[in-house]
Formats: C-alpha cells, structure tokens, sequence
C-alpha cells in the first residue's frame, strides 16, 4: 500500500512538474491513484512546493493582471482595503498580516472597509479572506465587478454594496495553478476522480459558508447551475432576494446596540441605514483612492463616525 502511495504520489508530480515546464500531458493518464490515495490528503495537496490541485472561480481570458493588487490606507483603528485582481494564496497571506493588529471587536465604525473590483480566481483563498474580513466587522463595496471567487470575498461583508449588475457567478472548476493563481491546466472533473471529490467536497463547503454569512437560501445552487466558463450577472431583484446587500441581521442589531451607547438610547437606525447604503454612490469616483474613499465613506456615514488619522 505504501510503495503504490509512493508511486501515485511521483507519477503526479511529475504530472505537474512537466505542465509547470510547459510539456503536454495527458489528461487523466498520469492521475492514478487507488481508493487509498484519494482519501488521504495526498490527492489535494500535491508533492511540490509550488503547485498545487486548486478550485478555482474566475472566467478565462480576463483583463485582470495576472499579479494580485491591494492597496491599503489606515485611519486610526479603521484600514481601508482596496482589492483588484486575481484573488490569489498570496493575496491571503498580505491581508492576514496587515489586518492582523487590528481590533476585532468594532462593529461601528468597522475595523476594516474594503472596496472589490475583480474577476475572481482561488476559490479556496476567497473563502479564506472572506472569513477574515467578517471577523473585523468590515463593510465591503464593489466599484467595479466582482465576478466568480470575488463574491467569497464579498460574502464576507457585515455590510455588503455593489453597484448595478457587478456580481458575477458561475460554476467552480479544479485547475493545477500557482501561489499567483495562475493556471496551469484545468482538470476535466468528469475524467479525474481526485478532481471530482476534490470538488464536491468545495461545493459543500462553499455552501456553508454563504449560509454562515447570513446569504440566503438556495444561492449556491445558482452558482452551480451557471456554465463554468460564462459570467451571469445578478440583476437588482436576485440581489435583493438572495440577501447580497445591506447590513447582515446580527451586525444591524450590533449597530443599533452600539448607537443607543452613543446616543443616550435615541438612535435613528434609519438614517444610519441609508447613509450606508448612500456610500457608494456618493463615494464610487474615489474607487482606486483607498484614503480618498475612506474619507469620503466617513461624511456620508454622519457624524457617528469619527476616525482619527495617524
């Protein structure tokens, strides 16, 4: 059993090692691998420091840049995040350590506001940065598009806007790339049976965490019903429905609460509602100014935010 893992193992690094050389290889020749193996995390995380079986959520042939891109401007105990580009293992790695010291307990104002323009990439990492970003309360705009992984990252929001038709879905697929997500080769999941448990075993944890992100009911089997290689584009009434925008219901509890603190028990939920929702018309110009649009975010939301530069 031992010398057949061994075997499987090297047959599927050499796999990915003669894509990363930019050889031809077959598409599911060399991705034997007994029950055994594919049951162990052998079969996802590949034998080579690099490389890797990855589920992705972009479209090909996009204008993204290959190279991931955030820009990020801190104000007091509040960072503003600017993220543009391909969503990547990397990009995780840059969040986790700038959000690291900051507060995880401010709900209003938040410790983070993160502004998205992408078309996606590892679907894993998206999921990853959007956990993050939830635990730091952050309120999350798109200014541009957010297609494919970018909705993991989007999802993450305690308050979440996008402008019109700039969410994107499709079905997920299972690509050998890179720590940049950049890809090597897609896998026919109906040919490869690691890709296809590598897979399904995606589908049921992107599930629970759009459920565990107060998304409605029934989005993921949108996404999955989608092509795997097509955007569609969410219209206002799938937005509304699938609840993608607006204040999850445990952070406008936590809202009011911190408001009555503020406010001597007179809060006007209402018009802390709308200011928010306001943001990003009034505030969509400044969209690749990260300090501009904080700045900009902080006038609209009132007085309630008072954010103290360094």
């Amino acid at each position: 059993m031992k010398s057949q893992a061994m075997l499987a193992n090297t047959n599927l690094s050499h796999y990915i090692t003669g894509l990363a050389r930019g050889e031809d290889q077959p598409d599911a020749g060399p991705i034997r691998c007994s029950r055994f193996i594919k049951s162990c995390a052998i079969a996802l995380l590949i034998a080579c420091s690099c490389l890797s079986l990855r589920v992705m959520a972009d479209t090909p042939n996009t204008e993204d840049p290959e190279q991931p891109s955030s820009q990020l401007t801190r104000y007091g105990q509040t960072m503003v995040i600017n993220i543009h580009g391909k969503i990547s293992r990397l990009l995780l790695d840059k969040i986790r350590k700038t959000t690291q010291r900051l507060p995880v307990e401010n709900r209003f104002p938040p410790s983070l506001v993160v502004t998205l323009d992408s078309l996606g990439g590892d679907g894993e990492a998206a999921i990853e940065i959007g956990r993050l970003l939830r635990n730091y309360n952050a309120h999350i705009f798109v200014t541009n598009r957010c297609g494919s992984a970018c909705v993991f990252i989007y999802a993450g929001g305690a308050f979440r806007a996008a402008i019109p038709n700039s969410i994107g879905i499709h079905q997920p697929r299972v690509t050998i790339s890179d720590n940049n997500a950049r890809i090597l080769k897609e896998l026919d999941v109906n040919k490869n049976e690691v890709a296809q448990t590598m897979l399904n075993n995606f589908d049921n944890k992107a599930n629970e965490y759009f459920i565990a992100m107060g998304i409605g009911n029934g989005f993921y089997e949108r996404v999955q019903s989608q092509k795997t290689k097509e955007l569609y584009w969410l219209d206002e009434k799938e937005i509304e429905k699938y609840q993608l925008s607006g204040y999850t219901a445990e952070t406008l509890n936590a809202v009011t609460n911190d408001l009555n603190l503020k406010n001597n028990n007179n809060p006007d939920k209402n018009k802390t509602i709308l200011n928010s929702q306001n943001v990003l018309k009034e505030c969509v110009y400044y969209k690749n100014e990260p300090s501009n649009f904080l700045k900009c975010y902080v006038k609209v939301m009132g007085s309630n935010y008072k954010l103290t530069s360094e």
